[in-house]
């Protein structure tokens, strides 16, 4: 959405549906697989440069001011998620069914994003104006 502008999910599901198909015609995956490692690094690594400006767009528009917790929750979350790249050793301590997971700095990232923004900032209060509930088909019995 943010390099081509589009919104639509069907737009996604239809590119979905495409690269199935086009992984199921081996001559294809043959001529992806021709690609040069230097071309695929270097849209790798502006695919992950638009991922990072649409975080930091994100995280601009978050309330610190409002909240301080919000302060404390992406600072938490960030240093977690460097602890795959600067603590490994660390990690290896852990049981062996976690390795995969403590591992991934993403999966690190959304974790302890998800429960420190739940402890911190608590479960949101559900707004009725943005889902109201309809009683007008209820019969009393």
């Amino acid at each position: 959405m943010i390099v081509t502008g589009v919104r639509s999910r069907w737009v996604v599901a239809t590119c979905g549906v495409m690269l199935c198909a086009v992984a199921l015609v081996p001559k294809i995956g043959a001529l992806f697989a021709s690609i040069p490692p230097a071309a695929l690094g270097g849209a790798a690594m502006v695919m992950f440069g638009v991922v990072v400006a649409a975080g930091i767009k994100t995280l601009g528009r978050v309330e610190y001011d409002r909240n301080p917790a919000n302060l404390s929750v992406v600072a938490i979350t960030l240093a977690c998620a460097m602890m795959p790249v600067m603590l490994p050793s660390m990690l290896d301590k852990l049981p062996g069914f976690l390795q995969p997971f403590v591992h991934s700095s993403v999966i690190i990232a959304c974790v302890v994003s998800v429960l420190l923004n739940l402890l911190l900032n608590g479960v949101p209060a559900r707004d009725e104006s943005e889902h109201p509930i309809h009683t007008d088909n209820i019969q009393e019995v």
